[in-house]
C-alpha cells in the first residue's frame, strides 16, 4: 500500500489489496440478504457489517499500515465495524461532517472500476481536495467530525467500496 499525503488530514491510499482478499471481498457483496438500506433522500446505499470473519480480519490486516500511520499523527486508535458500501446511480453522499465521537478517523477503498468522478473530497479552509474513484485505492480521512467531506458527483452505474473506522475511545460510545 501507498500513502500519498494530499494534506495534512487527507491521505490517497493506493493498492490497499492483493488481488485473492479483492476477489473475497466482491464474494461477500454477493449475499444481498445481509445487507441493509441506507436512505439518502431519493437514493439509498447498501451496507453491510455482517460478512465473512475471515475477510474482515484479512481487510483490517491490509489496512494496519494506514491505522498505524494514523497513530503515528492521531495516537492509538481503535476499530470500529468493517463495513461494506454498495452506492446505485445517482446516488450521492453529500458534503458533511461526521457526528459521531466514534469517529477519529476514516479509510474508504474503492473495490469495483467506475467513473473517477465518484470519489471523495474534502473541503479545508475553503480548498476542495479530491481522491478520484479508482480500483483498489481510496483515501485516508483524519479528524472526520472537524473536516467537511463527500461526494461532489453522484454515482454513475455502481460505487462499492470497503470503509472502515477508527475511534480513540476503547469503548465504542453508543452515539452514532
Amino acid at each position: 500500500m501507498n500513502i500519498i499525503k494530499l494534506t495534512d488530514n487527507f491521505y490517497h491510499l493506493v493498492d490497499v489489496f492483493d488481488d485473492t482478499l479483492l476477489q473475497k471481498i466482491h464474494t461477500c457483496f454477493q449475499d444481498k440478504t445481509r445487507f441493509s438500506k441506507l436512505f439518502q433522500g431519493d437514493y439509498y446505499r447498501l451496507e453491510s457489517g455482517d460478512f465473512d470473519q475471515a475477510v474482515r480480519t484479512a481487510i483490517l490486516e491490509h489496512l494496519q499500515p494506514a491505522q498505524q500511520f494514523a497513530e503515528s499523527i492521531l495516537g492509538k486508535l481503535y476499530t470500529n465495524n468493517t463495513q461494506l458500501w454498495e452506492d446505485f446511480d445517482g446516488y450521492v453522499n453529500a458534503m458533511h461532517k461526521d457526528a459521531s465521537v466514534n469517529l477519529t478517523a476514516n479509510i474508504q477503498v474503492y473495490v469495483l472500476p467506475g467513473d473517477e468522478s465518484m470519489g471523495t473530497s474534502i473541503i479545508e479552509n475553503e480548498i476542495v481536495t479530491s481522491v478520484p474513484y479508482k480500483y483498489n485505492c481510496g483515501y485516508l480521512l483524519l479528524q472526520p467530525t472537524k473536516i467537511e467531506h463527500g461526494m461532489t458527483s453522484a454515482v454513475v452505474d455502481r460505487r462499492m467500496s470497503v470503509y472502515q473506522s477508527y475511534r480513540s475511545t476503547l469503548d465504542v460510545i453508543n452515539e452514532w
